[in-house]
């Protein structure tokens, strides 16, 4: 039930702040679907090609432009008040001081 209220108080606050909704929108609109290009980088190949070099190559740099959106997203989250989205601005600080 926590889980419940705190992600409502979440919809509420981005219905009451219009930039805060849209800035979140944005940032996370940019996001390729993470799950999906993780686990295309941890497939092994059943055999090494020029092709599969390409893929892992590609792979990579989609990866690098979705780390790469963690500070916009976390710049959209710096005023938030919802407990929900404070975690998520303070994960994001420490991974940002980490790279």
């Amino acid at each position: 039930m926590d889980t419940i209220n705190i992600r409502l108080d979440a919809v509420t606050e981005m219905t009451q702040k219009g930039n805060t909704f849209y800035a979140i929108q944005t940032a996370v609109s940019h996001f390729l679907d993470l799950d999906h290009l993780l686990s295309l980088c941890v497939q092994i190949p059943k055999q090494e090609s020029m092709k599969t070099a390409e893929s892992k190559i590609t792979n990579i740099l989609l990866l690098k432009h979705s780390l790469e959106l963690v500070e916009p997203l976390r710049e959209a989250l710096v005023d938030c008040e919802n407990t929900l989205f404070k975690t998520y601005y303070e994960v994001s600080s420490t991974y940002i001081l980490h790279i």
